[in-house]
């Protein structure tokens, strides 16, 4: 008993990585015949979708289980463009870019 509240807490603990969260999801759909949603999941593993994809939609769309609607879309396109401009700037001012893995 002890050894599998032992693993348990192991498994809480473990930080998924994006793959194995798509691969999650999808074979949960599969378990399901249906999409999967947030009641189907563990707490645990719904925690570390929104670690790693911010917003459960989010990990729906990387999953290829729902289609981005068209304001998603045109938000992250925004964002985007707000970013390009900003970097553009930062490099006209003669910025250095900080390293994305920096972040």
């Amino acid at each position: 008993m002890q050894q599998i509240q032992e693993y348990r807490e192991q498994m809480k603990q473990k930080q998924y990585t994006k793959e194995e969260l798509i691969r999650y999801l999808q074979n949960r759909r599969a378990e399901l015949g249906k999409r999967p949603t947030r009641k189907d999941v563990p707490e645990d593993i719904k925690a570390e979708i929104k670690r790693v994809f911010g917003k459960w939609c989010y990990g729906l769309e990387e999953s290829g289980l729902i289609k981005p609607s068209a304001a998603a879309l045109k938000r992250r396109a925004a964002r985007a463009e707000k970013w390009r401009r900003v970097h553009a700037k930062r490099r006209a001012l003669g910025k250095q870019e900080k390293d994305p893995e920096e972040r």
